[in-house]
């Protein structure tokens, strides 16, 4: 089971690799829904869908599965509603979740505020955007995927920690997963979007890397697998 899990996440994490790609030239600061728009969401969020149930499952063969399958419905529900519903949870939220936020600069560089306003379109006077607006609680904004992603992050990060024999590189890929989320928002604010998502990018290579060098080890392999390994 783990494997099959494993590999339709990296077949979906693949998409989401060449729609990302595909947007970044011809919609890099998306204000629609658009259909790539909603594919790279649904391709975005294979991997905190899967992920955490695949490493659950190789990790802990015999171990309870009901804990990690309540996981996998919640995000799963949680992921699809928001981006095939559009669903806007930000008439649901306190008014706290709206106050600006503001980041210190430390005095090395200006104080940001993250109050909603587009980062990334700001040049172009674009107010909103689906991309680098921050809060943004629309279920066609990255945000609250980014949020959910950041949770199966950290999940996993548990699992590592609380499974005996587990292989130091996972333990290494997800706090390298774990410190690209939590960093992502500070660097889009302080640095620019572009410099966030190249370094979200370079981050995210080596924790996949990392993780097919170690992972499928623990995994009961297609045979086909195994063999293209030992080729």
């Amino acid at each position: 089971m783990s494997f099959y899990l494993y590999r339709l996440n990296v077949i979906l994490a693949s998409l989401f690799t060449l729609l990302g790609a595909y947007l970044h030239v011809m919609d890099p600061v998306p204000t629609t829904s658009t259909l790539a728009w909603k594919l790279f969401l649904v391709t975005l969020a294979s991997t905190p869908i899967l992920f955490p149930i695949a490493l659950q499952f190789a990790l802990f063969p015999t171990g309870r599965k009901s804990p990690v399958i309540a996981y996998f419905l919640f995000s799963l529900f949680s992921h699809l509603s928001l981006i095939l519903l559009e669903f806007d949870i930000a008439p649901y939220l306190p008014p706290f979740f709206f106050k600006p936020l503001t980041l210190p600069g430390f005095g090395i560089i200006p104080d940001a505020t993250l109050d909603g306003r587009s980062i990334g379109g700001a040049p172009y006077n674009i107010p909103v955007d689906y991309l680098s607006s921050v809060p943004c609680y629309h279920g066609s904004s990255v945000f609250p995927h980014c949020i959910l992603f950041t949770i199966a992050a950290v999940y996993s990060l548990v699992l590592t920690r609380t499974a005996p024999g587990c292989p130091s590189g996972l333990r290494q890929a997800l706090n390298l997963m774990v410190l690209g989320q939590l960093t992502m928002v500070p660097i889009l604010v302080f640095a620019g979007i572009q410099w966030c998502f190249d370094i979200w990018h370079v981050n995210i290579f080596i924790v996949m890397q990392l993780v097919y060098m170690n992972l499928p080890n623990l995994v009961a392999p297609h045979p086909a697998f195994v063999k293209s390994k030992k080729v």
